[in-house]
Parts: C-alpha cells; structure tokens; sequence
C-alpha cells in the first residue's frame, strides 16, 4: 500500500476526485478544504494498493499536479 499525500488548488480539486474515483485500488480518500497555507489550497490524502499506482500518478501529471501541487 502507499500513502500519497497531495497538494491541490481549490480550483482542481474536484477535477481531481472524479478522475481518481474512477480507478481501483484507491482507499481511504480523505480531503480537507484550504488545509494548505504556502500556497493556499487543499490537503488530498489517499491510499493506493501498489498494483494500481500508475494510473494514479497519470492522473495526477495530468493535471500538472506534479510539478505545482
């Protein structure tokens, strides 16, 4: 299982959800709203069962979340 931890803004936040939760293998989706001050945005935390992380991190490059998130 791992643990990713990820910053999102607020604005990508719910394109986020939906994409994530279309795929399998995801647990323990938790998300708190404006939880980051520097920059503000909103704290995403989920557990991915270890043969379903590609598709996680697809998305999550998708959405420039690696670079600015």
């Amino acid at each position: 299982m791992l643990h990713i931890r990820v910053v999102s803004a607020s604005s990508r936040t719910g394109l986020l959800l939906e994409r994530l939760a279309g795929l399998p293998g995801i647990h323990n989706l938790i998300v708190l709203d404006g939880a980051a001050r520097r920059p503000a945005a909103d704290a995403v935390f989920l557990d991915v069962e270890d043969g379903a992380a590609n598709p996680v991190f697809r998305v999550l490059r998708g959405l420039g979340l690696d670079h600015d998130g």
